[in-house]
Parts: C-alpha cells; structure tokens; sequence
C-alpha cells in the first residue's frame, strides 16, 4: 500500500501554486500599468508648446519634478512635496483651430515615477474632434518645466487591474482545486490504510 501524502505536501503544494499566482499578478501589473501612462508627447513650458492629438478623447497633463529631455536636465523647484499644482501656478490649453480655451480639470490626482523621473497628474482637458492641435501654457513658475501630455486611460488602468485580479483568480482556483484533490486523495489513502 501507497503511504499517504504528507498534510505538509497537501497544504504546502497549493500555497506554492497561490504564492506564485500573486507573483505572477504583481509583476504583470507593474510591467502593464507605466504603459496606461506613457506619454505621448513633452514639452517644454513656459513660454508655451504645441501638441497634435489623434484621437477625441480625455487626456492628461503630468508635470515633472524632474526630468530629462532633449539631453537637458529639468527640476520643477520645491517640487519634493508637490502632488498639485503650486499655488499661484496656472495650466492653460487652447484649440489651435479655433482659439477656444478648454477647462484644464484637477478632480484627479496622480503621481508616476520612471527611473529617476517623477511627475504628478497637473491636469485633465478634453478634445472632441480627431487630429486637433492645442497650445499648452503655464503661468506662474519661473523656470520651464517638462510637461507630459497623455491620453487619460481610465479604461486602460481598470483593464490592467482586472487582468492581474483575473490572473490571481484563475490560479487561486488552481491552488483550491489542487488543495481538494490533495487532502481527497489523503483521506482515501488514510482509509485504505486503515482498513489493512
């Protein structure tokens, strides 16, 4: 007669198939997510800058405290503690089409770090038509700062999420299905041994 599976195999095996499943989750969420906020373009502010956009859609401001661009160092001063914009400093987004200046939102907040770039979400604005131009504009610092114009991907961010909560849930249930079927197999060899 088989000796029967140790407790320690039948607990041991399913919490190594779950501990992989939250590895597996966090590393794919924090490989998916820097992609829902890439940017899609800098600029330079003050003075001002010009950005062709595709798509209608909402999209995002990020400010960075410190950035490189075009192989020169930018540093927004006594940014350390800043998740908003300074106070006195004014975002302003205009239609290149037509002159009309759009509401630049801060209902959101958001910080995103690269390497050694950290920025934080300075504002949020709207475009309804494709391949519209907008002039973007700062008042209030005294040196240019980077800014990083991106479509604001709500969508994307949940979808990254529920994919690793999906990724998580079907190993989960890998590790339950393998836990009954261990500690099943236990109890009929703890049976059979028994019955000897």
């Amino acid at each position: 007669m088989k000796r029967p599976f140790s407790l320690l195999i039948c607990l041991g095996l399913p919490a190594l198939v779950l501990l992989i499943g939250v590895i597996a989750s966090v590393v794919f969420f924090f490989a998916a997510m820097p992609e829902a906020y890439r940017d899609m373009e800098r600029v330079v502010v003050p003075p001002k800058a010009t950005v062709q956009l595709g798509e209608p859609g909402q999209y995002s401001l990020w400010l960075y405290k410190d950035a490189v661009h075009e192989g020169q160092e930018y540093r927004l001063a006594g940014a350390d503690d800043l998740e908003t914009l300074p106070s006195g400093v004014r975002l302003m987004v205009t239609l290149v089409s037509s002159g009309e200046r759009l509401p630049v939102g801060d209902w959101v907040t958001g910080e995103k770090n690269f390497g050694n770039e950290a920025a934080f979400l300075a504002g949020t604005f709207q475009v309804q038509a494709a391949q519209e131009s907008v002039t973007i504009a700062i008042d209030g610092l005294d040196s240019p700062v980077v800014l990083g114009v991106s479509e604001m991907s709500v969508v994307d961010s949940f979808r990254v999420v529920l994919m690793g909560l999906a990724i998580f849930a079907v190993i989960a249930l890998i590790a339950i299905t393998l836990l009954i079927i261990l500690l099943t197999c236990r109890k009929k060899q703890l049976l059979a041994l028994a019955a000897e």
